[in-house]
């Protein structure tokens, strides 16, 4: 089968796709008005996606393991992650910093090459 996430003509044929719970309308890790974790993921496989970046933290599982089996049962890899963080307050760098690396190991596990 031809991969919907990749089209096949001249030039975009080095181009790859893929999205995000924003482009779902997720900006927190919970707010009962966006979708669940589970809606994101299965439609995100109906329309074609093969590579997600994981969004707010605690939207989508922070166990590897799970959020491995949830994604490859759906034929989804999990390539970035993003953070925010606020760099510009001194008092803030103990928190921004832990949040990094928690992200930074859930992305380390699924072998994810970014943190955005």
């Amino acid at each position: 089968m031809t991969s919907r996430a990749r089209n096949q003509n001249a030039p975009y044929n080095n181009l790859i796709l893929g999205t995000a719970p924003d482009s779902w309308g997720v900006w927190f890790p919970e707010d009962d008005r966006q979708v669940s974790w589970q809606t994101f993921l299965d439609e995100v496989a109906e329309a074609g996606y093969e590579f997600i970046e994981t969004g707010p933290f605690g939207f989508l599982p922070t166990d590897p393991e799970v959020l491995r089996e949830e994604t490859e049962k759906r034929g989804i890899r999990v390539v970035d992650g993003t953070q925010g963080a606020t760099l510009h307050k001194p008092e803030e760098y103990e928190a921004a910093e832990k949040s990094l690396r928690a992200v930074a190991e859930v992305l380390k596990a699924l072998d994810a090459r970014f943190l955005v």
